[in-house]
């Protein structure tokens, strides 16, 4: 691999679809692929485009085929804010004032929720987004129990038992003992950001439950791979970063991987869906 040269290239996908299969290859042509700056004489792999990405066939001296399996354009649709449950402003106080744990210790659902419902234009800050879910009768001291609750207390959201309140209808599907369905939340990425459980401290056996925001399915990089995965916000530290980083390599060799299992099948131990609200 090396870097692209100056010169002409004839441009292959410029367009911005947001979330729609442009081609299910293979694709085959002449000349070199041009993808991300870089020049590759075989691209057999998917790939998705982020916005501003250009991808296309170089004008070279020699011939050689660019192969390409998969191609999307991904969603560009807004991130969600970045929420830091342990911020010095609000990390330390109660998560509710029937409780003595703090924001920051136990705060990772209601600040998910929080930075969805901002995401789609809930005005409140999150004081008063937490005092309005509390008086709605949302929490159980410091746990954030009742969906509907919430939702009912929120313009912004809607909470569905039967469509998405679990897989297929159980608020508490426990995915810790079967895969969590890749295929699905990929399909409702698709369309919206969603609150998925996964365990803080993959290292013990132990289950840390821990809450994150997603907001976009990574494909494997190969068919068959099984390193797909998901962009999240983690508010602990409030920070843009990749499901993996709760991945532990260890999986692949303990028999909790079986095969054809993939990274977010493993990852992801249950979720919490709210959708937008009609006419918000």
């Amino acid at each position: 691999m090396g870097r692209a040269p100056e010169g002409a290239f004839t441009p292959y996908l410029l367009d911005r679809d947001p979330g729609t299969v442009r081609h299910d290859g293979p694709i085959r042509f002449p000349g070199s692929c041009f993808y991300k700056g870089v020049v590759v004489s075989d691209l057999k792999h998917s790939i998705t485009l982020e916005p501003g990405d250009v991808f296309g066939i170089l004008v070279a001296g020699r011939v050689a085929k660019c192969s390409v399996n998969h191609v999307t354009v991904a969603n560009d649709a807004p991130k969600p804010p970045k929420v830091n449950q342990c911020n010095v402003v609000w990390g330390n106080e109660p998560l509710t004032p029937d409780t003595n744990q703090t924001i920051c210790q136990v705060g990772c659902l209601a600040i998910s929720l929080f930075s969805q419902a901002v995401l789609w234009g809930c005005p409140y800050d999150l004081r008063t987004f937490l005092k309005v879910l509390y008086n709605a009768g949302a929490f159980s001291r410091a746990y954030l129990v009742d969906a509907q609750a919430a939702a009912d207390a929120i313009d912004v959201l809607r909470w569905d038992p039967v469509m998405y309140g679990g897989f297929p209808h159980n608020p508490r599907k426990d995915w810790t003992v079967l895969p969590a369905p890749a295929e699905f939340l990929s399909d409702v990425l698709s369309r919206q950001p969603v609150i998925v459980q996964l365990d803080y401290d993959p290292s013990d056996r132990d289950i840390d439950s821990h809450f994150v925001l997603a907001y976009r399915y990574v494909p494997p990089t190969l068919p068959g791979d099984v390193d797909d995965d998901l962009l999240i916000m983690d508010p602990m530290g409030g920070v843009y970063r990749r499901a993996s980083h709760y991945f532990n390599p260890d999986w692949l060799r303990d028999g909790s991987m079986p095969d054809g299992v993939t990274q977010v099948e493993r990852i992801v131990t249950g979720a919490r869906i709210w959708t937008r609200a009609s006419g918000t």
